[in-house]
């Protein structure tokens, strides 16, 4: 670490999901959460299953569930937990050997994740983002409020082109240089945590725009094309615009009732804004000029529905094109959080093994005899929202859960007489939307050093939007489908 900024070093300590304490040590408690995990890894595989779910989901079940604990509780760097999930699945069983679960790791998640990372990096090298969020501040930097909203608009719009953490974390380096301008220590907390939760729930709300907006949008939109069920690009965006556009303002309202930040004087906030206009070029550079004619062209196909993976890979290999001369194998090497790819890769391998069991079915089951018989759409949606918030408080992760239960709720939405379309979704929405305690948070949480935003935090504004969020979806999402032709 010798040599490294302070912010750098945060990173690098974020990359491999560990506090910055100087080295690579475990605490007591960590000690005590590290052995607590193998203990339910252990039960998991010697106790009797239930009597609807096979021994093997029953192991699967539980290793899923000690592998998002460990990661909860940031007792173990992430990509080690990645590596102990994938080697514990021979070692219990649960496949023939390594390579058999070396195979379920990775898929198309993988190469979409590594094609956000290349334009979130190209984004955090060229002033792209700045002018965005220059543009913004002309138009909100009235007061601090209306700087913070510009940051959390200019987050949304990033994340509908990139994954959910790293326009989080794209945002949050700039942000950093606006909090800096805050010289009272109290004034500094109590407006980082408003602008940092701000950040992940923005980051969430941009991501259901259009089925290349997270993670959790490609695997629906993936399914649905399996299932012989397609939607085409626009059609995701007639749901998921309305959504976001009736979303971002509710959660910006309650966030500032519950964390209100410090107002700043007008000199502290100009000053904020020339900052920013200093570090954009008047002129548009060449590079500039040909990434966003890569990105525009990638919107393109994405609108003509074009495959939606193929293109976000060819976008990145594009960016990645040495004769273009926009950045280096080395900087976006920099700029990739393997962690955050290694541990979701890994979680979907865990659950693959969950899909050819009963734990699907089982929780299907239970969502179905929820659901009175004379519901209409809107309720059937409404109970499955709160039921899939419910399940995320254990999960924890969207991407997982949309692995899990994908191809179930297609098959679930024709049973109930809903289009596929409709259901996934919606429940992609519902599956972005858990701002309890998104993996998204951790990531923060980590890169600050835990100073200024815990835990505790992120339920008190990320419920009521969340609960106000699943009532906008199970309102628009069967008007919007009658009216798309669905």
């Amino acid at each position: 670490m010798h040599g490294l900024t302070a912010p750098r070093k945060a990173l690098r300590y974020a990359e491999h999901g560990l506090e910055d304490k100087g080295e690579y040590s475990m605490s007591k408690k960590k000690w005590v959460f590290f052995i607590l995990s193998i203990s339910i890894t252990i039960i998991g595989k010697t106790i009797a299953p239930i009597e609807v779910i096979s021994s093997d989901a029953n192991t699967a079940l539980f290793l899923l569930v000690s592998m998002v604990m460990l990661l909860i509780t940031e007792t173990l760097p992430a990509g080690l937990i990645a590596i102990i999930g994938i080697v514990a699945m021979p070692l219990l069983g649960l496949v023939g050997n390594l390579n058999d679960a070396s195979k379920l790791f990775g898929g198309q998640l993988f190469f979409y994740m590594l094609a956000c990372f290349a334009i979130s990096t190209i984004m955090g090298k060229l002033p792209i983002a700045r002018r965005l969020l220059y543009f913004f501040l002309t138009k909100f930097n009235k007061s601090t409020k209306g700087t913070i909203i510009a940051l959390l608009l200019t987050t949304a719009v990033i994340s509908t082109f990139v994954s959910d953490f790293p326009a989080c974390l794209l945002m949050f380096i700039i942000s950093k240089q606006y909090i800096q301008m805050f010289e009272d220590p109290e004034d500094r907390k109590r407006t980082q945590r408003s602008l940092m939760i701000g950040l992940i729930i923005s980051a969430h709300i941009g991501g259901v725009i259009k089925p290349i907006g997270n993670s959790i949008t490609i695997l629906g939109s993936a399914y649905l094309a399996q299932s012989g069920h397609p939607i085409t690009f626009l059609q995701w965006m007639a749901f998921g615009l309305p959504v976001a556009i009736a979303t971002f303002p509710a959660a910006i309202f309650l966030l500032f009732k519950l964390f209100p930040p410090t107002q700043q004087s007008d000199e502290q906030r100009e000053e904020f804004l020339m900052k920013v206009k200093a570090e954009i070029p008047e002129k548009v550079s060449i590079q500039e000029k040909i990434t966003i004619s890569i990105l525009v062209v990638t919107f393109i196909c994405w609108v003509a529905n074009f495959n939606s993976m193929i293109v976000a890979c060819l976008c990145g290999i594009a960016l990645l094109f040495p004769g273009f001369n926009l950045m280096t194998w080395d900087e976006y090497n920099k700029g990739v959080s393997w962690y955050t790819i290694l541990i979701n890769n890994a979680l979907l391998a865990v659950v693959t093994i969950l899909q050819t069991t009963g734990v699907i079915d089982w929780l299907l089951g239970i969502f179905r005899s929820a659901i009175p018989e004379t519901a209409g759409p809107t309720v059937i949606l409404l109970t499955f929202g709160i039921f899939v918030s419910v399940i995320l408080l254990a999960s924890a992760n969207g991407p997982v859960l949309m692995a899990v239960m994908g191809t179930a709720i297609i098959g679930l939405g024709i049973v109930i007489g809903i289009h596929p379309g409709v259901f996934v979704v919606g429940f992609a929405c519902f599956a972005s939307f858990s701002f309890i305690l998104p993996i998204d948070a951790m990531n923060l949480i980590i890169y600050d050093g835990g100073k200024n935003f815990v835990a505790k935090d992120m339920p008190k504004a990320g419920i009521p939007t969340m609960l106000f969020a699943t009532l906008i979806v199970a309102l628009w999402m069967p008007l919007c489908g009658r009216i798309i032709g669905l």
